[in-house]
This record gives structure tokens, sequence and C-alpha cells, in this order.
């Protein structure tokens, strides 16, 4: 732990911790959703949730990590194993996120890129680009992108709220596997 002088004449200090701990970052969490929800009140609860694809030997070989609040999905991580890719999987899974958003109301879908990851592929998936980081990491650029899912939702208009139990996106010709569940996280500004 390490004091920070801030040369301000008040009772407040800083104390930096080089590593986290759980229960500052569960504080501020609070503290930054509660001014939230005075600012700008929503019925859709945050949502966190998973689609993971099996091969037939139960492996994991892609999936997708997003969450839904204030209407929109956030695609935190999506990631196909270099065996299956070229082949349709992402696009299924990604679709696949879009279409579990849409039922529950959000109305649109951003993510984030890097330059040697994916944006051509999003782009075929009808993603724009609405911001760009240049040198994150040096040499490269990251790329913010977004969809629009359908039409935004009134104030006070009646959403469904998503289920708690996992849910299969699967081929129908394949076995059914459940997706994982993921534990529930809040608050979350965006990528990291």
């Amino acid at each position: 732990m390490e004091q920070v002088k801030t040369g301000a004449a008040d009772d407040v200090r800083l104390v930096m911790n080089r590593r986290a701990r759980k229960q500052d970052v569960d504080r501020l969490e609070r503290g930054l959703v509660a001014h939230n929800e005075r600012q700008a009140p929503h019925t859709m609860r945050f949502e966190h949730f998973t689609i993971m694809a099996h091969d037939r030997k139960g492996r994991v070989v892609g999936g997708l990590d997003g969450y839904m609040y204030w209407d929109w999905l956030f695609v935190f991580k999506l990631w196909c194993d270099a065996r299956v890719r070229r082949k349709g999987l992402g696009g299924r899974i990604l679709r696949a996120g879009e279409e579990h958003a849409r039922k529950y109301g959000c109305h649109s879908v951003w993510l984030d890129t890097l330059s040697f990851q994916a944006r051509p592929f999003y782009e075929k998936q009808g993603y724009r680009c609405f911001g760009e980081l240049d040198d994150y990491p040096p040499g490269h650029q990251r790329f913010f992108m977004c969809k629009r899912l359908g039409p935004v939702r009134k104030r006070g208009a009646q959403r469904k709220s998503a289920p708690t139990a996992s849910a299969t996106v699967a081929k129908p010709s394949r076995s059914r596997r459940p997706a994982n569940s993921a534990a529930r996280r809040r608050g979350r500004a965006g990528p990291s």
C-alpha cells in the first residue's frame, strides 16, 4: 500500500494498492451502480451469459461471453479455436448471442476488437466502427463496433426477464449441449 500526496487542502487521502482488493473493487462498483441508477433508471437488470460451442468429443471449440444492460448487449469475448475457424461457427455463435439479446429487449450490441483480430469478420456480420484507439497495443489499433438489433424501446415499456438457467444453442442436426452458466457481474464499464 502506498499513500499518494494530493496537495489538496482537505481531509481526504489517497491510498494506492498495487494489487486491487476485491472489497475495494466491490465498493467502487456499488457506488457507481447507485449513481448510475439515480441518473439513468432502467428496467433491465444486468444479465451475464455465455454461449459455448462443443465438438463431438465435448471439447470447447468456441464461445461468447456477453452481458446485457441498459438495453444493449456487450460482447466481452468471442473466440473460436483455429481448427474450426472459417467454417461459419463464429457467425453462428454471434447470431445466437444477438438473438438472445433481442429476445430480452436489447436494441443494439457493441464490442471491441484489435487490428490483428476480427474487424472484417464483424463488418461482414453488419457491424460498423464507431471509434478507434491508435497504438493499443503499440503498432496496432483497437476498434469499437456496434450493430442495431431492433427499435429502441420506449421508456417504461415492459420487458421480459432473461432466464437464469443455461440455454442451448446448437445446430439442429447435432446433439445439444447446455451452455455454461457464468457468474453475475455488475456495472462493468466496458472492455478491459
